[in-house]
């Protein structure tokens, strides 16, 4: 017996990604706070102009797309899960980037 997984979209779980996704990136200056606290007011328009001023910013790249994973059309064209997947490789970029700059620092403590 073949069991088919259902992919519908929902809301709930959207959120539950954008949490997944928020969770692996904790806002580290003023700037993540207010994108994050834009993104929480559903301010979206906010997020995508900070993201904007800052595009060198993994963090606010981020956050700035998954705005758009909420959107009907989006769900209803399975756009969404293209919008998780941008957001989730530029969380990947950001994580590195931290721990590049993590190992730069502990060199400079040990060979400083």
């Amino acid at each position: 017996m073949t069991t088919t997984q259902t992919t519908e979209l929902t809301k709930e779980k959207i959120q539950k990604a954008v949490n997944v996704i928020i969770d692996k990136m904790p806002p580290t200056n003023s700037l993540h706070r207010q994108v994050l606290a834009a993104f929480r007011d559903e301010n979206y328009v906010e997020v995508k102009k900070l993201a904007a001023f800052h595009p060198t910013d993994k963090y606010a790249q981020a956050i700035s797309y998954l705005g758009g994973a909420f959107n009907p059309q989006a769900i209803s064209s399975g756009n969404t899960f293209t919008i998780l997947a941008e957001s989730a490789r530029n969380v990947g970029h950001l994580v590195g980037d931290r721990i590049v700059q993590d190992i730069g620092a502990e060199i400079a403590e040990v060979l400083g």
